[in-house]
């Protein structure tokens, strides 16, 4: 892996897209920043400065060489190396990508920001505006980004029911636009309909959020994690393939895995995870209204469904009301026989 970083900076080198590239501006320039860089990482580096400035410039170089280069979009090359890129110990501070971008880019490059743009592998853009601190932070802002420092959290949350269950008290779920966060569901108790972002389900996935939740659970409030919050709430409402092929049905997931994999995979998302505030509380609250207030639905659509559509139910449900009418006919004579002869 040494001998490839160490040709990726070469290629960098020899193409030379500006004045500023050279291995002694970007030496010069990381050392300038060799404290702050340090300091980003909770365990301490036993390197010398040279050492530890070369190991920047490098792996940086890497990096944004990767980015560039057209391979890096098949897909084949792009799962295996995304899932390198972002691992949470893999993680390069974002102040050393940003300055080696900016003494690299081309006149096409806009930002950085574009050039990490689909790493997430879903359809939703950084805010650029944003402070980064990794490109595992960049990826989560693209996700969550807007919606950070608006939503109430709430340690005290309780569980939703499933799709079918809410289907059949009326919840109508629909895909929301691709311009809203992933974590932007939300649910109207007026009219009963859930909106839910597009996600794409691919062979990686997991290990793309099972890093993000990781990366959530490192930060200085660790206990307000959108992305977690977002895993348990897609756990509550897909417990089934059925619940998994009506949200297919309706444009809100495509998986490339099994039915029974994909389930699987939100259920297993939120394992071995702290417990936290939850992102979705409010929304908790409202469906849990909306399913108490829809009693008659609930109940109706229960007999529709242990009875109508079961022979051997309707059977027994027809054997219970022909006792139930026995015993009633047999009690109404027994109670006129005793009026007639105790009339008082």
């Amino acid at each position: 892996m040494e001998q490839t970083k160490l040709r990726y900076l070469r290629s960098l080198l020899d193409r030379k897209p500006t004045p500023d590239t050279s291995l002694g501006k970007f030496v010069k320039e990381i050392r300038s920043r060799e404290e702050f860089l340090r300091n980003c990482y909770d365990e301490k580096f036993d390197l010398s400065s040279d050492n530890f400035v070369e190991m920047m410039v490098v792996d940086g170089c890497y990096i944004l060489e990767l980015l560039r280069r057209p391979s890096f979009r098949v897909p084949g090359w792009f799962s295996t190396f995304k899932n390198d890129l972002l691992l949470l110990e893999n993680q390069l501070p974002w102040q050393v990508l940003d300055c080696l971008f900016n003494l690299t880019k081309t006149s096409q490059e806009v930002s950085l920001y574009q050039l990490t743009k689909g790493l997430s592998g879903m359809k939703h853009n950084p805010l650029e505006k944003c402070v980064m601190k990794n490109l595992l932070d960049a990826v989560r802002n693209s996700l969550v980004g807007s919606l950070l420092n608006t939503r109430s959290y709430d340690v005290d949350w309780t569980p939703i029911p499933s799709v079918t269950l809410l289907e059949e008290i009326g919840v109508k779920f629909q895909s929301a636009s691709n311009e809203r966060d992933l974590s932007d569901i939300t649910f109207n108790l007026e009219n009963g309909v859930m909106e839910i972002p597009y996600v794409m389900i691919r062979s990686n996935t997991e290990s793309l959020f099972r890093n993000l939740i990781a990366y959530e659970q490192c930060l200085d409030n660790f206990d307000k994690c959108p992305i977690l919050s977002y895993a348990m709430l897609l756990n509550q409402l897909i417990k089934s393939a059925k619940d998994l092929d009506s949200l297919i049905q309706k444009g809100i997931i495509d998986t490339e895995l099994s039915e029974e994999d994909t389930v699987c995979f939100f259920n297993r998302l939120r394992y071995s995870t702290e417990r936290i505030n939850f992102f979705y509380s409010s929304l908790a609250r409202q469906v849990n209204e909306c399913y108490h207030r829809r009693w008659l639905r609930r109940w109706l659509a229960r007999i529709k469904r242990d009875y109508l559509y079961n022979p051997k139910s309707i059977l027994s449900l027809f054997s219970n009301a022909v006792i139930l009418a026995l015993i009633l006919t047999v009690l109404q004579t027994v109670y006129g026989i005793l009026a007639y002869y105790k009339p008082n």
